[in-house]
């Protein structure tokens, strides 16, 4: 009996053997199928989530872009009421601008009808003439000084921004301003430095003096004035000031000696004026050349466009004046080179200096912060108006 037992016991253990890897097999079937779902599930899940980041994110960009042409077409009209583009030219970019934004569905208010309001630009003379002044590069916009002067050379005032148009050579859209000032006037500071040396003695000296005090005098009373002579050497004869009467009693006082010391001084004039604010102006009145040494004529030309010093001269014939050298000087400098072929001219040649720094002009400042403005065409007076050429220095006086 106990060998039967025994042998149904050995026959149950050998059928477990049996069963227990079919059963190991089995299970890891289940596991592995419910791994495989779980995988699905978290694929679809993220895949369902990156659809709906998607979805969001087009969504988002379609709003930016709506709200980004909508803002162009609320700074297109802004410009139009700030900036006075009233040019034709400029609503013509305002009628395609309400195209595009109707095209793309954005309510917003007519650019038609708001450039319809604009003025016209008022007439001038048809034989006017605009006289460019200066037109030099600042560190993001272009600035040009010009007057409308009519047949007879009187000076056109009273012309408001309508009236004025700037082009560029490619026709690319421009915004700029443009106002009616005395040239800068409250902002000019104007250093004076007359030759002293002893070939100025008499008659040249006495009519430099008068022509120098009429200067002062007619200069805005805003602008700033510092008196410098030369002769051995510089002589600083009034701080910078506005008291005409301080400037006046120093020039009454002046007395030749020596040599000629123009580099000299004109290397004091532009380190003081440098350091000085507003505009920048060097007046140079002399007889003759440099015959003591100083600073280089390159070193001159390159501190004045550096610190936007214009550098007007006066060369008096009679002498040994280097006018070839007066010239340069100017000419490099947006200033003006003139000459008087006798001490009564003096007087004369500084008047008109004090004219050009004082008379009302016209100042355009045109938009450029990419510096690639090179030329401009400006016209005054709407379509058959004057026009006229603009070439851009680099330095801004």
């Amino acid at each position: 009996m106990a060998s039967f037992y025994q042998s149904r016991l050995a026959a149950g253990r050998a059928v477990n053997q049996r069963r227990a890897p079919a059963t190991v097999a089995s299970s890891r079937s289940q596991f592995g199928g419910v791994l495989l779902l779980l995988s699905v599930l978290l694929l679809l899940t993220s895949l369902g989530y990156l659809l709906y980041q998607e979805r969001r994110m087009v969504q988002q960009l379609h709003e930016e872009l709506r709200y980004d042409r909508d803002s162009h077409v609320r700074d297109l009209v802004q410009h139009a009421t700030d900036w006075r583009l009233m040019s034709s030219s400029s609503i013509a970019a305002f009628q395609k601008a309400e195209r595009q934004a109707m095209a793309y569905g954005i309510e917003t208010a007519s650019i038609t009808e708001a450039a319809a309001t604009l003025p016209s630009p008022q007439s001038v003379p048809a034989d006017a003439t605009i006289q460019i002044r200066r037109a030099a590069r600042g560190a993001s916009s272009v600035e040009v000084e010009f007057q409308v002067l009519s047949s007879a050379g009187t000076t056109i005032t009273g012309l408001e921004y309508q009236s004025f148009h700037f082009e560029s050579p490619d026709a690319a859209p421009l915004h700029y301003l443009v106002t009616s000032e005395n040239s800068l006037s409250a902002e000019q500071v104007v250093a004076l430095v007359l030759d002293c040396s002893d070939s100025m003695k008499g008659e040249k000296l006495v009519s430099a003096t008068r022509a120098a005090k009429e200067l002062v005098s007619n200069l805005p009373t805003a602008a700033r004035v510092g008196l410098l002579t030369f002769g051995n050497d510089v002589q600083r004869m009034t701080p910078w000031t506005t008291d005409r009467e301080v400037l006046r009693e120093a020039l009454g006082q002046l007395q030749t000696s020596g040599r000629t010391a123009l580099f000299r001084a004109l290397d004091v004039a532009t380190s003081e004026l440098g350091r000085r604010t507003g505009r920048r102006h060097l007046i140079l009145c002399t007889d003759g050349k440099d015959t003591v040494g100083g600073i280089s004529e390159a070193e001159v030309i390159r501190r004045c466009q550096a610190d936007g010093i214009t550098l007007h001269t006066v060369g008096i014939e009679g002498g040994d004046v280097d006018l070839e050298l007066l010239q340069r000087l100017s000419q490099t400098t947006n200033g003006k080179a003139q000459t008087a072929e006798n001490p009564v001219a003096i007087i004369q040649q500084l008047t008109r200096l004090t004219a050009e720094l004082s008379e009302p002009v016209y100042r355009g400042i045109v938009l450029d912060p990419e510096r690639r403005l090179t030329e401009l065409r400006l016209q005054v007076g709407g379509d058959g108006g004057p026009e006229a050429a603009i070439t851009i220095s680099d330095s801004l006086p």
